[in-house]
């Protein structure tokens, strides 16, 4: 088995370049579905959690996960069947697919 150390370092450098170009057009993706399907679904929702409970959970699954918690609207978990350990629990696609599996691969 042959291991080219120099194509394994320039693919990790690749993939941090790539990650950083495309994070721009990744956030306004996430920002127009929040705007269009996530947003309107969250204020039709009833009942939900009342509005300091759900600023409250966002800043702690922000502070937990270090990231914007667009998973909470796209999954509902300002339902109030949904406490805030469940919602804490879920691990947001944004930190599986940038920083778990950047540094798996």
């Amino acid at each position: 088995m042959n291991f080219n150390l120099a194509s394994a370092l320039a693919d990790r450098r690749f993939h941090r370049l790539a990650s950083r170009l495309l994070l721009p057009r990744w956030l306004a993706y996430q920002v127009r579905r929040m705007r269009v399907a996530y947003w309107p679904a969250f204020r039709r929702h009833s009942p939900r959690k009342p509005w300091p409970m759900v600023g409250w959970e966002l800043l702690v699954l922000t502070a937990r996960w270090r990231c914007l918690p667009f998973h909470y609207f796209r999954y509902r978990r300002y339902d109030p069947a949904v406490t805030l350990s469940h919602a804490l629990d879920h691990l947001p696609e944004t930190v599986l697919y940038y920083r778990i599996l950047n540094a798996v691969n």
